[in-house]
């Protein structure tokens, strides 16, 4: 059982558009959730996204349907957000963790992290520890617009912990890549535990 007397622990993924990140999200939380027998908590782990924001407002005051067809709109959105407060988003979603915190929650997923920014905004204002995954397609189908493969968001420069190169996720290698993952949250676990200590 957890003790919710320790920080958080905050996983950050990150990697390039459609790089598989949500979905190695996803399994991370699984995995936290009932993978883990030393870690194992009764409340999984939140997953929350640097960019909900941004698609909430792209799709109130633009013709904003898919990320994936209209990621433009979003950098676009982003851009003249974090022109105006580089931490925008970041800070939008402090009081939010806060929140889970105080009602329990002590593991925190961020699905969509890309700026060097972003972590440190985390790493200096939430008293969490820390551990960056980055996602790396082996075989990336790269359909956004050259605009937004120059795009600051695509090349963010962010250090990370661990790495972990996805094939494409089907039922044939849906084991190895659980496998990948035990493995570096085995990493994180041993990490977390000596730095709380």
């Amino acid at each position: 059982m957890r003790d919710n007397k320790k920080p958080p622990l905050v996983i950050l993924v990150t990697g390039k558009a459609r790089s598989g990140k949500t979905s190695v999200s996803e399994m991370i939380r699984s995995e936290l959730t009932i993978g883990l027998s030393e870690y194992v908590s009764v409340t999984p782990p939140v997953i929350l996204g640097f960019s909900d924001a941004i698609k909430s407002i792209a799709q109130k005051n633009y013709p904003y349907e898919n990320k994936n067809i209209d990621r433009n709109i979003l950098l676009e959105v982003g851009d003249k957000l974090r022109n105006q407060n580089p931490n925008v988003f970041v800070e939008t979603l402090l009081p939010i963790m806060n929140a889970y915190k105080k009602a329990g929650i002590n593991e925190f997923i961020f699905d969509d992290t890309r700026l060097k920014e972003e972590f440190t905004y985390i790493d200096e204002n939430f008293s969490g520890v820390p551990y960056v995954i980055e996602v790396e397609r082996e075989k990336h189908e790269y359909n956004i617009s050259e605009h937004a493969k120059q795009h600051k968001t695509e090349n963010g420069g962010l250090d990370y912990d661990f790495k972990i190169k996805l094939p494409e996720i089907n039922s044939k290698n849906a084991g190895s890549i659980v496998k990948e993952i035990r493995r570096i949250l085995d990493n994180i676990v041993r990490d977390y535990n000596e730095v709380i200590e």
